[in-house]
């Protein structure tokens, strides 16, 4: 049962995160949950597939070369492009898909659900040394793919709502810039055993991505048509709330004057 708290919550913290920024319009738990369990399914293929190429392509080359092989068309391009297809397919026909931060926040769904199955394996890999594996993955592993998905989910959105560029142009362009940014991250840390300044490198990456995903998230978030209701609505709250404040200062002082009249 650890396990599976330690592995959770970091990409559950990613998902509220992104969950909580879509507030124009915040999508059912139901939909979120289907996506969360298609990242799960993503693991299924990508382990098949990543284990083959590992345990049958030995690459006798330089350990730069090799790494970059095996980041970039070993690890990333397999991942991505599973998270991209299941997205295309279970997703994107959706008509809960119904403003630009969707993409981002079904993305960050499916990444997430793909997080936390990577997070459980890696945990019970190595039991022995759980929580030190439980933090690193919360650290770098989990806000890696929560960058990648928002980079990937941003061009989605975008497609999706935008009338003037070709669809399938920006879709290929959110998946190209994922997969280079997942290769590139990869390959910094499987070079790290020779070059450690790597591992800062990666960091560094990582967090400034996550600056960046921010942005792209808000940047979404001010496309939504839902903007004018979600003022509205509140507008329409506060202008009730102080109707209601009114009308119970109204009562107070009929009270106090009736109050004050029987008191003479």
């Amino acid at each position: 049962m650890l396990e599976i708290i330690l592995a959770l919550i970091p990409a559950l913290f990613f998902l509220l995160l992104v969950y909580f920024k879509d507030k124009y319009k915040p999508e059912p738990f139901k939909y979120l949950f289907f996506a969360f369990f298609l990242g799960m399914l993503a693991t299924i293929p990508a382990s098949f597939l990543e284990n083959m190429l590992f345990s049958n392509i030995k690459l006798n080359l330089p350990l730069e070369l090799s790494a970059f092989i095996e980041a970039f068309f070993f690890v990333a391009l397999i991942e991505e492009g599973i998270k991209f297809l299941f997205f295309r397919w279970f997703i994107w026909p959706k008509k809960y898909f119904d403003e630009p931060i969707d993409g981002v926040v079904y993305m960050v769904a499916i990444g997430m659900g793909f997080a936390f199955l990577e997070n459980l394996a890696f945990i019970f890999n190595d039991l022995s040394h759980i929580w030190t594996v439980a933090l690193m993955r919360a650290i770098m592993p989990t806000p890696a793919h929560f960058v990648f998905a928002v980079a990937m989910g941003y061009y989605f959105g975008y497609a999706r709502f935008n009338l003037v560029k070709r669809k399938n142009k920006l879709m290929f362009i959110g998946f190209m810039i994922t997969f280079g940014s997942h290769g590139f991250y990869d390959y910094l840390l499987m070079l790290v055993p020779k070059y450690p300044i790597n591992l800062s490198i990666a960091i560094l990456f990582i967090a400034t991505y996550l600056i960046v995903a921010i942005h792209l998230i808000n940047r979404h978030q001010k496309l939504s048509p839902f903007v004018k209701r979600y003022k509205w609505i509140n507008e329409q709250k506060r202008k009730n709330k102080e109707e209601l404040n009114e009308q119970l200062n109204e009562l107070k002082n009929k009270l106090k004057e009736k109050y004050n009249d029987r008191d003479r």
